[in-house]
């Protein structure tokens, strides 16, 4: 990568390893739109995954459930599961995968 400098909102593709050190796997902004959900698997890494604006209803596999919006954050440990279910409005998140070094 020629230019450390990577406008997230525009790109998919962060190229975070060429960038800095550290256990990044990817960075990326997400956009769901109405009603639209991910399912969310941290299998041999983990994500956090901060709410950038709209709201969201985020459930875990135990039944736990709570509502999601701009400013807040959730982090899956390897191993973790959730689904994101966009509000009537949409969301963007940011999510960071990490590496887990064993």
């Amino acid at each position: 990568m020629t230019n450390p400098r990577v406008n997230l909102f525009t790109t998919k593709e962060s190229g975070i390893t060429e960038i800095m050190a550290g256990p990044w796997k990817n960075i990326e902004v997400v956009t769901l739109g109405a009603g639209e959900s991910v399912d969310l698997h941290a299998q041999g890494d983990e994500h956090c995954v901060f709410t950038i604006d709209g709201t969201a209803h985020v459930s875990e596999p135990d039944g736990r459930s709570w509502d999601f919006v701009a400013g807040n954050t959730v982090t899956l440990p390897e191993g973790g599961r959730c689904t994101i279910t966009a509000g009537a409005e949409g969301m963007r998140y940011l999510i960071i995968t990490l590496r887990v070094d064993h």
